[in-house]
């Protein structure tokens, strides 16, 4: 893990979903690990609520970090919980869609569009 004890995510009070927001610009392999860590410690903390997951300040996912948002979707399915991805910024969307995430994930353009789908 990471050295710093900087988080990756910050979780933000709300009582309809768990909102993560990713903290980092770059999602590195350290910090996609942390990310992953963290993401699952507040999904337990939480366990019935909807996730939304706000990439807004990230500008770069590599595949790992891609992959792990998969991960996270089917576990989320499998509970019969929705997870949905906002703010995602135009190069990440592009990596999203040469992978075809984009077809798998819910994007949402702001943290409002994610309520109101919920």
């Amino acid at each position: 893990m990471s050295n710093t004890a900087e988080p990756v995510l910050s979780i933000q009070p709300h009582n309809q979903v768990v909102v993560a927001v990713v903290e980092c610009r770059d999602l590195d392999h350290v910090s996609t690990l942390q990310m992953q860590s963290e993401l699952a410690t507040a999904l337990d903390a939480v366990p019935s609520l909807p996730v939304v997951l706000d990439l807004s300040r990230v500008e770069f996912v590599p595949s790992m970090a891609l992959g792990i948002l998969v991960k996270v979707h089917k576990s989320l399915a499998q509970a019969g919980r929705k997870f949905l991805v906002v703010g995602v910024r135009p190069d990440v969307e592009e990596a999203m869609k040469v992978t075809g995430l984009t077809r798998l994930l819910s994007l949402r353009g702001t943290m409002e569009e994610a309520l109101q789908s919920i």
